[in-house]
C-alpha cells in the first residue's frame, strides 16, 4: 500500500482501516451483524458505501452523480452504449442467471453530434423487449398498452404540462369523457352515444347536444 503511512489501522475487532490520516480513506468494517466498505474522499463529506446484509450501494454527498464513461469512439446508431443491467437467478430447473431487465443510453442516429437515446427494456417469459424508449427531440415509444389512472373532470388522466385541468378521463366504466378548464363537455358511452356539454349526463341519442332549451 504505497502512500499510505500506516496502512491498517483501528483497534476494533472486525475493522480494518486504510488511512494515512488524510484524505482518501478506506474503511472495511463489521458491525451489528453489517458488512460494510467505505470510500472517503474528503473528510468523511464525500463518501461511496457497499453494504453488505441488504446488498446496497450508497454514493453519500450533497449532489451524488454516478457517471458512465464509454470511451469507444463511434458514431452509429445505438453506438456509444451505456448499460445498466439488472438480473437474477431462477430457483428451478438449474439455477441460470438471467438479465430481467435493462436501462440503456446511447448514440441516436448516425452522425457525429451527441444526440442520445434512452431505452427500458424488460425480459417477457424468456424474451426481452423495448417497453420504453425516448429519443433526442423528446419523442417517446411505447412498446406495450399504456394504463392511465380514471382521472376526475378537475383533474383528468391525459392532459398537457401547464394546464392540468383539461384533457381527458374515465368517469365510469367504457365512458371515455373530456373536460375543459376543469369541467366536462363532452362523453363517449358504451354505445357510441356521443354527448357535448350535457353537465355529465349519458347521452341518450347519438349526437347529444345540450342547449339552452335542453338536450337534443
Amino acid at each position: 500500500m504505497s502512500g499510505f503511512s500506516d496502512p491498517v489501522q483501528g483497534g476494533v475487532a472486525g475493522t480494518s482501516t486504510i488511512d494515512d490520516d488524510a484524505d482518501p480513506s478506506v474503511l472495511f468494517e463489521s458491525t451489528d451483524g453489517k458488512d460494510y466498505i467505505e470510500l472517503d474522499t474528503t473528510d468523511d463529506e464525500e463518501k461511496l458505501i457497499l453494504a453488505g446484509g441488504g446488498a446496497t450501494v450508497e454514493i453519500k454527498n450533497a449532489s451524488p452523480s454516478l457517471v458512465l464513461d464509454n470511451t469507444t469512439p463511434e458514431n452509429a446508431d445505438n453506438g456509444r452504449e451505456s448499460t445498466i443491467s439488472f438480473t437474477g437467478v431462477r430457483a428451478l430447473p438449474g439455477g441460470e442467471a438471467h438479465t430481467l431487465g435493462y436501462i440503456r443510453c446511447s448514440h441516436h442516429g448516425s452522425g457525429t453530434d451527441d444526440s442520445g437515446k434512452f431505452t427500458l427494456n424488460l425480459n417477457n417469459a424468456g424474451t426481452p423487449g423495448d417497453v420504453l424508449t425516448i429519443y433526442r427531440d423528446g419523442e417517446t415509444r411505447l412498446g406495450g398498452s399504456l394504463a392511465c389512472d380514471a382521472g376526475i373532470e378537475g383533474n383528468p388522466s391525459i392532459k398537457w404540462d401547464g394546464d392540468g385541468n383539461t384533457g381527458m378521463y374515465r368517469p365510469d366504466t367504457d365512458i371515455w369523457a373530456w373536460s375543459t378548464n376543469g369541467s366536462e363537455t363532452m362523453r363517449l358511452d358504451a354505445s357510441g352515444n356521443l354527448g357535448i356539454d350535457c353537465s355529465g349526463v349519458d347521452p341518450v341519442f347519438p349526437l347529444s347536444v345540450s342547449t339552452n332549451s335542453g338536450t337534443g
